[in-house]
């Protein structure tokens, strides 16, 4: 008798097909439910001769972790496609396929798969950390609800304490993400981007006196990196220190971005020639900025118009150390940092 197909699995075949559809860039036709093998035979080749129904559920797993390191994006979904077939009571599977949902910008897509991994384990910490990530753009509200879960499962885990905080901060919650980038910093005292996140958000509060020492720890911890070197840029043209500013940002591997926040930073002051001064500067660095910091200076002309003005569009840059890398989302209230979270909890900013 053959086995009806239950809302969930029917689901997760919808989206699994568009993933294959998509990350073939091709017509292809795509086998479902457990006829994956044709298909998987060609991609997983190059990487395993063996056949997928002789791998155990947790061999799946890595196997598809190893092909999304080598950038064999469909081998992964078809190895976790296969594991999720083989322990469909597991959560981890649907937490890799969200993954890479997450990774390839399908943000409501990975949300749905994160949440049945959730039905199967509603404490399983990647699951609540990417449901968070997939949400914290279009559902801040739901977001903070799934990180504020997280934090009830892993009180003293540094990356759900600065992902709440980065919500937070987009929230306009200033004090209460500096108050967890300070208990992350506490767990990660050598951890540059815990510096450099307090740092920035000090700065965003015109605490820039406080900001500046957090990073130059950060910039100490690693000294090469570019946006510590901008956000030290950033402080010191707020504290009036014209000629170091210079100098850090002569050290930055991204100019052009420094230059976009320090507008953004003049034109929330009210400094409206300095910032149509930093704006221009940014298009002329990297025409890469034309279009954000375009929309920046129409947001000036609005301000000097005395015209209702949303927030001015900041670079968002999350980096984290370890785990699955995933681009973070696009954000109107972002701000270029360096996130150097542990990589304990798989990620996927």
């Amino acid at each position: 008798m053959r086995r009806r197909l239950g809302f969930g699995s029917l689901l997760k075949l919808g989206l699994l097909l568009v993933m294959l559809f998509a990350l073939a860039g091709c017509a292809a036709t795509v086998p479902g439910g457990r006829n994956l093998d044709a298909v998987a035979a060609r991609e997983v080749s190059p990487l395993d001769r063996a056949s997928l129904d002789d791998l155990t559920a947790d061999e799946l797993l890595l196997k598809g972790d190893e092909a999304g390191r080598r950038g064999n994006l469909k081998a992964a979904v078809l190895f976790f496609a296969k594991a999720a077939e083989k322990a469909p009571q597991r959560p981890e599977p649907d937490t890799r396929l969200a993954e890479l949902q997450l990774y390839a910008g399908r943000s409501d897509d990975a949300h749905k798969l994160f949440d049945q991994a959730l039905k199967l384990d509603p404490h399983y910490l990647p699951a609540l950390l990417g449901a968070g990530r997939a949400t914290r753009t279009d559902d801040r509200p739901t977001a903070l609800v799934y990180f504020e879960q997280a934090l009830a499962v892993a009180p003293d885990n540094a990356e759900v304490l600065t992902e709440l905080a980065i919500t937070q901060e987009m929230d306009h919650r200033l004090p209460a993400a500096e108050a967890n980038y300070r208990r992350a910093l506490r767990l990660r005292p050598h951890d540059a981007g815990a510096h450099n996140n307090l740092g920035f958000n000090l700065l965003l509060q015109k605490r820039y006196k406080e900001a500046l020492p957090q990073l130059e720890q950060g910039h100490d911890l690693a000294p090469r990196d570019p946006q510590i070197l901008n956000n030290l840029a950033l402080a010191c043209f707020l504290l009036g220190q014209d000629d170091q500013a210079l100098r850090y940002f002569t050290d930055s591997a991204d100019q052009a971005g420094a230059y976009n926040n320090l507008g953004c930073f003049y034109m929330m002051g009210g400094e409206l020639d300095k910032a149509e001064a930093a704006f221009r500067r940014a298009m002329e660095l990297n025409p890469r900025y034309y279009v954000r910091a375009q929309e920046n200076l129409a947001r000036l002309a609005a301000l000097r118009g005395k015209q209702p003005t949303a927030r001015p569009a900041i670079v968002v840059r999350l980096q984290r150390k370890g785990g699955a890398s995933t681009p973070p989302p696009a954000s109107r209230d972002g701000v270029i940092r360096s996130l150097a979270s542990p990589g304990a909890v798989p990620r996927t900013p």
